[in-house]
């Protein structure tokens, strides 16, 4: 992996891809000459970042890659080329870390054109995030197997629910309670599924999906209640989520308030005891109480 001083990578893809304008106007064959030439080591870089390896940074410029939709045809071609799924399962003649890199590429990716990050080539819009959700389905087919079982859904909404679990709930929670509330499961069934998808995280994407703003949302609605009624060692870790998912997303979903500052008055006063940057998620909440009680509707 080559790489300056400053942190910056020196590989050809590295270098080509820095400027998403030019990337827009490469022919097809050049970007797959560099995509061909390159592949092993953006892989290995995103595994040496996923591995903590020192020194280690993420190759961001890939997702400039993407602003040309032959990078997003050439993943998508790559991966069927070396991925299968067989009842179910995944069979391919990458390693384990190639497969997570991937996912990462592809997801970070999806996340970047989901939220306007390609402004210039929104007519490929469409076509790349078909791309993108049909490639990490190839990637996930046990997530997306599992996914199944929301009933109710499309198989578009399932490609792309399971591609932002995987992303960071901070940034997809927003999507994903979207796509929940399509669902005609009970909020008992959908809970449960979303708690098997997310695993280890789950915690980690209820403290965050408590930074959206959704008045209407039965999802959010549903993990608000299933926050309020945890013991409150749990309760305590989604409000550590929440007030950590706060810093970078600076809205709370409109339940998280005074009162529910006051319920957990103790949880808190701990809380901003271990971190004094938590305060502003939870000021937030008294903060928006005041708000309303100072601008009442008008009948």
């Amino acid at each position: 992996m080559s790489k300056k001083k400053s942190g910056q990578f020196t590989n050809r893809a590295a270098r080509k891809f820095a400027d998403m304008a030019k990337v827009d106007l490469m022919s097809q064959a050049e970007i797959y000459d560099i995509l061909d030439q390159d592949m092993p080591t953006i892989l290995g870089q995103v595994t040496a970042f996923t591995s903590h390896a020192a020194g280690a940074q993420y190759p961001a410029y890939i997702a400039n890659g993407f602003a040309n939709l032959a990078t997003t045809l050439y993943f998508k071609e790559f991966v069927e080329f070396h991925v299968t799924v067989k009842g179910g399962k995944l069979e391919t003649d990458l390693t384990k870390e190639d497969i997570k890199a991937l996912r990462m590429i592809v997801a970070d990716a999806y996340k970047k054109s989901a939220t306007n990050y390609y402004a210039n080539q929104v007519q490929e819009y469409a076509d790349r995030n078909e791309m993108l959700a049909k490639t990490f389905k190839r990637l996930s087919p046990k997530m997306y197997k599992r996914s199944a079982q929301f009933e109710g859904l499309s198989k578009t909404q399932r490609r792309d629910l399971i591609i932002q679990v995987y992303g960071d709930p901070v940034y997809n929670m927003k999507f994903v309670h979207k796509i929940i509330n399509q669902s005609t499961n009970s909020d008992k069934k959908n809970l449960k599924l979303l708690k098997k998808l997310y695993g280890d995280r789950f915690l980690t994407a209820v403290g965050a999906a408590m930074t959206v703003e959704g008045n209407n949302s039965d999802c959010l609605a549903m993990l608000f209640e299933y926050t309020a009624g945890l013991k409150k060692k749990k309760r305590k870790k989604v409000l550590r989520e929440y007030a950590t998912a706060y810093k970078k997303n600076r809205m709370h979903y409109f339940r998280m308030d005074a009162a529910f500052a006051e319920e957990n008055r103790k949880l808190i006063r701990d809380l901003i005891w271990e971190d004094i940057g938590y305060k502003k998620a939870f000021d937030a909440m008294q903060a928006s109480s005041k708000s309303k009680s100072q601008n009442p509707k008008k009948h």
